[in-house]
């Protein structure tokens, strides 16, 4: 058995380096990537693909460069969408480490019009009319629904990566799941047969993967889902952790680039805990508490377990309200996707249906928001974790003897888990007591955290200068708040940038200022 899987290991690492290679060799010419090294200009003919965070991926031709992919840092004035095809003179910059983009590109003059590929037209209609609202709790929806997260204000998703809400705007496997389940449930209700069935729901799947484009939470999901329908209609039995593991290898394969991706990595570790500690927790906390409530509670902490190390990395510390406003959201998800899906279906074409179960949607995401904003303002959003190597290593052993003691139910494992525990808990010792003591009652200078943008607050002899506000109203006076301050005998701002000055009313709350 074993043998059989250090051969099932060495096939797979053959073939993602000899994709990695292939794909290299292909998408990396030599004699532009020279010419990106040179920052030279460059024409090229280029059509845009589905945006990978914020750049687009495009396919590039032109002179000896048969194809090559690009990181499009500016249209200049040209709305771009996808399948969209042009002639263009590009700016061009190299590409510093490991990446799927051959090289930068600024667009400096088009040339010619821009060809609209008809295929994608229905597709960014559908896209332009969710990313039409404005509001947080409307753009929630959109992102809940699809993935556009664009219309987002910067202070709110600065308050749901500290509340550890980040992920709803990101579509993986319980949009899918959403999706299938419904297409599934019409087609039983239509009755047709069971091959039928099957062909309808996974090309249901695949226009909701094309509709928010292929990113990679969204194609392990949907590789799973394929998977998991095929078993349920033909009934044939699978283990799912294979499932998972053999999706998340064909993608790798595909994508090499994606062993990179923190998104990813995220997707698949929360998902391998879902279906592996679910069972584990739902069974002890059904003893406590209603069954609803202990698989909600259940299936939250299995995903944040699995992801911790992750997520400390790129957190620098552990999200503390994470599970309790994951476990208050969650009912809402489902109804404001499903909503938010139909409206985006039909917005393009009964605008006035569209926009009406489109706010409809909104007044669940208005929940969500009201979460998000309200736990990012508790104290210590984030408990710092060392991010060290033996930081992630010790939370990386948590987790691993954490999900052996609940499995397997060996105590030795159950010992370990308790002992890093303990030792997690004496080093936030610390930060915990100045926490509670905040602010320090002979402080001088303090810096708030007013999201981007600067405020810094000053005493001396009883005296308070502020110098600079921030951007957020209600960031800057719950700071001022909390240090008790309720006369600014200086007010300086620097210079009028919004996010300098743009939270002046919160300063001027219920304070003089002299």
């Amino acid at each position: 058995m074993i043998r059989r899987y250090v051969y099932l290991g060495l096939v797979f690492v053959s073939l993602f380096f000899g994709s990695l290679s292939i794909q290299c060799s292909i998408h990396q010419p030599r004699a532009t990537l020279q010419e990106a090294a040179d920052f030279q200009q460059r024409t090229f003919t280029f059509c845009a693909q589905h945006p990978l965070g914020a750049r687009w991926v495009v396919e590039v031709t032109g002179g000896e460069v048969a194809k090559g992919s690009i990181g499009l840092i500016s249209a200049g004035s040209q709305s771009l969408l996808e399948g969209d095809c042009e002639t263009a003179l590009f700016q061009l910059s190299r590409v510093e480490g490991f990446s799927r983009f051959a090289f930068q590109g600024n667009l400096k003059r088009p040339i010619g019009a821009i060809k609209h590929q008809k295929l994608f037209w229905v597709i960014n209609q559908m896209r332009t009319f969710a990313g039409s609202f404005s509001g947080d709790a409307q753009n929630l929806v959109a992102g809940l629904a699809i993935g556009i997260d664009s219309g987002l204000s910067k202070s709110f998703k600065t308050n749901m990566k500290s509340t550890g809400l980040t992920h709803l705007t990101a579509v993986s496997g319980a949009n899918c799941a959403i999706v299938l389940s419904l297409f599934w449930y019409l087609c039983r209700r239509l009755r047709l047969g069971r091959n039928q069935r099957f062909i309808a729901s996974v090309l249901a799947l695949s226009a909701y993967v094309s509709l928010v484009g292929p990113q990679p939470s969204v194609l392990r999901a949907a590789f799973m889902m394929v998977v998991a329908l095929f078993t349920l209609e033909f009934g044939r039995r699978i283990w799912v952790p294979a499932s998972l593991l053999l999706a998340a290898a064909t993608l790798l394969v595909i994508d090499p680039w994606l062993i990179a991706d923190f998104g990813f990595w995220l997707s698949v570790m929360a998902t391998f805990g879902l279906v592996l500690l679910t069972p584990a927790f739902t069974q002890r906390f059904e003893k406590h508490m209603p069954k609803g409530l202990a698989v909600s509670l259940a299936a939250t902490l299995a995903a944040q377990l699995w992801c911790l190390p992750i997520l400390v990395e790129l957190q620098g510390g552990l999200t503390t309200y994470s599970v309790a406003a994951n476990l208050l959201v969650e009912p809402m998800v489902p109804i404001i996707t499903t909503l938010g899906l139909v409206a985006t279906l039909l917005g393009p074409w009964l605008a006035p249906v569209g926009v009406v179960i489109f706010k409809l949607a909104a007044i669940p995401a208005t929940f969500v928001v009201l979460i998000a904003n309200s736990f990012a303002q508790a104290p210590e959003t984030i408990l710092k974790v060392p991010t060290d190597f033996l930081g992630i290593t010790a939370v990386s052993g948590f987790v691993v003897a954490s999900t052996i003691f609940l499995t397997r139910k060996n105590k030795t494992a159950g010992v370990l888990a308790i002992a890093l525990i303990f030792i997690f808990s004496i080093s936030l010792v610390p930060q915990i007591k100045l926490s509670i003591a905040w602010p320090p009652k002979d402080w001088s200078i303090v810096g708030c955290d007013v999201g981007q943008g600067d405020s810094l607050v000053v005493r001396s002899k009883n005296e308070v200068a502020l110098i600079d506000v921030g951007k957020d109203e209600n960031l800057i006076d719950s700071c001022l708040d909390r240090l008790g301050i309720k006369q600014i005998d200086l007010l300086v701002l620097t210079h009028f940038d919004l996010d300098h000055v743009g939270g002046l009313a919160g300063a001027e709350r219920g304070r003089t200022i002299k």
